[in-house]
């Protein structure tokens, strides 16, 4: 049984996990995960995407993106992640964060135009063609939190998707939970 497509967009939506280098716990305060949030938010409306799901951890993100029939997924990414990345790096270098710093400009050794690497080169994703599928997912970025020890229950990570998934209060960006 494949998703029904409430939007007429063409195709399916994409669960994307994308992840800091080393996987450094780079986000660790809300000024950082806000940086993410804005992000997400000017990408989401720029690529005109139905944002169903989402979990911000503090070394990756998973995403679940429906993309309107004109946009590029790794356009949306490119954009994400060169934002994040300039304006992360302003906040370490702001707070002093100097043993990530140089982590991250390690990180960038070799790489052509780069001084600072906050994001891995790729980015994966995974077609959701299946309804099943989808809810495996969605179930799955929502546990996250909780199988890291950063909470006990799902819905009290505030930058997931969870908290609007469960009745429970809204989360740091809405969703888009028709489909």
């Amino acid at each position: 049984m494949g998703l029904r497509n409430r939007w007429n967009y063409s195709g399916y939506p994409y669960f994307i996990t994308t992840t800091v280098v080393e996987w450094a716990a780079v986000f660790k305060s809300k000024a950082y995960f806000d940086i993410l949030c804005e992000s997400l938010v000017f990408c989401k409306n720029k690529y005109i995407c139905k944002l169903i799901a989402y979990c911000l951890m503090p070394n990756h993100v998973h995403l679940v993106l429906w993309p309107d029939q004109g946009s590029a997924i790794s356009d949306f990414m490119r954009d994400f992640k060169k934002f994040t990345s300039v304006q992360i790096r302003k906040a370490l270098e702001q707070e002093g964060e100097h043993e990530l710093l140089n982590i991250l400009k390690a990180n960038a050794e070799g790489a052509k135009g780069q001084v600072f690497k906050l994001w891995k080169s790729r980015f994966d994703d995974l077609v959701l063609n299946r309804r099943e599928t989808m809810i495996t997912k969605i179930n799955y970025i929502h546990a996250n939190p909780v199988r890291k020890g950063l909470v006990s229950v799902p819905e009290d990570w505030f930058y997931s998707s969870a908290r609007d998934y469960l009745s429970v209060g809204t989360s740091a960006i809405p969703v888009d939970m028709e489909w």
